[in-house]
């Protein structure tokens, strides 16, 4: 039987398909060389072509570096980013969308006799699926990315970003205009934590559950994306993240494609203390294996620059992300706004510490 959704998610989905059917209208050019035009438009045109009612305003400066890092191979990239920032909509709903209608090729294999392997990302995707002739007379053995893990805290969570994905497929008139039939979802409505779509499939899982059996098309997992896997009161307790992180690196990881080196993984978070996710991942990324090479990729997005300007300014001014800092708190802005450590129990407080201007520091002292 389907899953009995939340009332927050039934809404949402109300809101979502209002939204789909005023904005997101049939193409009126449907000649092949409009459609094909469209269809190989780089990730953050695609994203704003097709799903024009997620798109609220012009990207920020950061999104196209983070878009860059979408498919990078053998390496656990984790994104720590301010709220309200767009990372679950480009990340865990748009991504695996794109993945699944443009059949994405994730690296390939040139075999002319030196046995080079070339894992990269392709910035305008191909999608050859197979073996082929390259031009140079070799043959190229490529991968394409059709298994997809979506992570979250929970099996309910993960299942519900799954949901939206499958409502885009299923409803969207742009998508369906430009993909087709071939797009839509394969598996009946009592199925939203795993299904398939254009040859691609997509599971669910939450925390703890094991992926070790898992294999499509004869391939193990070749993306996972986590997003909020933990929330405060996990970061409270030293422990319960040990147990995600060991979920993370001893289960998750060696069992994507190639021991995790042929696949993706890429955590979207937020900062929530000393013991949290994004903390691991920054000391992961400070330390290097045998080679000189990262054993990790930590990118963090405050929404304030170093300058202390909006780093959105399409979306937020900075008077808006100030105010907005001020009314919550020094501790709980530093984590919400800043993505920097906010810990109530620590020795030392933030708002304990003032600047002055040493010029002024008389006058400082008398208003004070």
């Amino acid at each position: 039987m389907a899953r009995r959704w939340t009332r927050e998610h039934e809404d949402q989905v109300k809101r979502i398909l209002a939204l789909m059917s005023r904005e997101a209208t049939p193409f009126t050019d449907m000649s092949p060389e409009a459609v094909k035009a469209r269809r190989q438009q780089g990730f953050a045109a695609w994203f704003r072509t097709y799903l024009p009612h997620w798109a609220l305003c012009e990207d920020a400066p950061f999104h196209a570096a983070a878009d860059a890092r979408r498919n990078q191979l053998g390496i656990p990239v984790c994104e720590c980013w301010a709220r309200g920032t767009a990372k679950t909509t480009r990340y865990s709903i748009t991504d695996p969308l794109y993945d699944i209608c443009n059949e994405v090729v994730l690296w390939r294999h040139t075999g002319d006799g030196s046995l080079r392997y070339e894992p990269a990302w392709w910035g305008e995707e191909q999608s050859a699926v197979g073996s082929r002739q390259s031009a140079a007379g070799g043959w190229e053995r490529v991968a394409r990315l059709d298994f997809i893990i979506l992570g979250a805290k929970t099996l309910d969570a993960a299942a519900a970003k799954a949901d939206i994905i499958r409502l885009e497929l299923k409803h969207n008139a742009r998508l369906r205009c430009d993909y087709g039939d071939a797009i839509a979802p394969s598996t009946g409505d009592d199925q939203e934590t795993d299904f398939e779509a254009n040859g691609c499939r997509v599971r669910c899982i939450g925390t703890g559950q094991s992926l070790r059996s898992a294999v499509h098309n004869g391939h193990r997992p070749q993306k996972f994306i986590g997003d909020d896997l933990e929330d405060k009161r996990i970061a409270r307790s030293r422990e319960q993240e040990e147990k995600l992180r060991d979920w993370l690196m001893g289960d998750v990881f060696p069992a994507l494609e190639g021991a995790g080196q042929e696949a993706v993984f890429r955590n979207l978070c937020n900062m929530y203390g000393r013991h949290c996710l994004a903390k691991f991942f920054e000391a992961q990324a400070a330390e290097s294996d045998e080679q000189g090479r990262p054993l990790a990729e930590y990118h963090v997005t405050p929404l304030l620059t170093d300058e202390g300007e909006t780093a959105w300014p399409a979306r937020y001014t900075t008077a808006q992300v100030k105010r907005a800092m001020a009314i919550i708190g020094s501790v709980l802005a530093r984590s919400e706004y800043l993505c920097k450590v906010a810990d109530e129990l620590a020795p030392f407080q933030p708002k304990w510490f003032r600047t002055f201007d040493v010029r002024t520091f008389e006058e400082q002292q008398v208003a004070a």
